[in-house]
């Protein structure tokens, strides 16, 4: 395959890649965040007590989070969080507890941001720019089938000019003998004869200078044909057999000119190029207005775990304190 055209059809697929990955903008984002923790907090001892008690407390949380960006600029966000919660402590009336707290919220803008996106400006623009890339290949396409039918029709000019050559070193090799008899019969000096050898010897140098420019205009074909070189086509001999064949052309002057006109693949690329500027003004056009949304929420939680009910609270003898004693709180667990 031409190279020229290789390249060109990696650009084309390298811009349908840049919209799919600007449209990846609206695929739907799950995350999972995670977390553990253990924490010891002191606390406020009993007067007279001269230990100084803590408590220590163990949580841990697990939640996923769904984001959707919508086409109009808005995006919805959906959140799940589960915690887990024990402590150490005597006072809580939860212990363990477990708590579920699952949250919504979807944002729209109003001015600014509002369906002319960053987002939608990217892909707007990113087909056009495929588009560009159809119209180059096309350019492309057509300035190697040029190349191709102008080093064709240079090999068939090389071929014509060694059969010309050729047959130009046949008539001096006549000329040759032709001399060598008119010298026999004193018809000539003999040095017409080193004239005519001469003559042959230029026409065989005009002969090899011809068989190299066939070889040249065979080997720019065949690098235009395929830029491979094992490819089967550099080990065959091309052997041109159309001949020019020149006739009335079928177009006048004005219709070739529109014709041209309508299917120049630069003119097309100008008109696309128009239309990605039109898209950018009108972008920039609405980034100019002020940042206005509108924002929904709902929140919902709930929460588990085991309950414990107080029975009593008071100072109870210890025989360490004996002047004070303990306060103590009695707690009993809840059906």
């Amino acid at each position: 395959a031409n190279l020229d055209l290789v390249i060109e059809r990696y650009n084309q697929a390298l811009t349908r890649q840049k919209v799919v990955a600007s449209r990846g903008f609206y695929d739907p984002t799950l995350s999972l965040s995670s977390s553990v923790g253990a924490a010891t907090n002191p606390l406020t001892a009993a007067p007279g007590d001269a230990r100084v008690p803590g408590e220590t407390v163990e949580t841990s949380s697990f939640g996923p989070t769904l984001r959707q960006n919508l086409f109009g600029g808005g995006s919805l966000i959906a959140a799940m969080t589960n915690s887990y919660s024990q402590t150490s402590s005597q006072t809580p009336t939860v212990n363990p507890s477990f708590a579920s707290v699952f949250s919504a919220s979807a944002t729209q803008p109003l001015l600014r941001g509002f369906v002319r996106t960053a987002t939608d400006r990217l892909v707007k623009n990113g087909r056009l720019d495929v588009d560009i890339g159809d119209l180059q290949y096309r350019q492309k396409v057509t300035q190697v089938l040029q190349q191709v039918l102008n080093q064709y029709w240079e090999l068939v000019f090389a071929t014509e000019s060694y059969e010309a050559r050729r047959q130009s070193r046949n008539l001096a090799v006549i000329q040759y003998e032709n001399t060598r008899l008119r010298i026999q019969a004193a018809l000539l000096a003999p040095v017409a004869l080193t004239a005519a050898r001469a003559e042959i010897a230029s026409r065989d140098r005009d002969m090899l200078q011809a068989e190299v420019q066939i070889i040249n205009a065979e080997n720019s074909l065949k690098q235009l044909l395929s830029d491979d070189p094992a490819s089967p086509i550099w080990s065959t001999e091309i052997v041109p057999t159309d001949r020019p064949n020149p006739g009335d052309v079928p177009l006048t002057l004005d219709e070739a000119l529109n014709l041209a006109r309508d299917r120049r693949p630069e003119l097309e690329q100008l008109r696309v190029q128009m239309a990605q500027n039109e898209v950018d003004r009108t972008f920039y056009s609405w980034e100019k207005k002020p940042t206005v949304s509108v924002t929904a929420g709902l929140v919902s939680t709930g929460k588990s775990g085991t309950v414990y009910q107080r029975l009593a609270e008071g100072r109870v003898p210890d025989p360490s304190n004996a002047s004070f004693g303990v306060y103590q709180i009695s707690w009993r667990q809840g059906g």
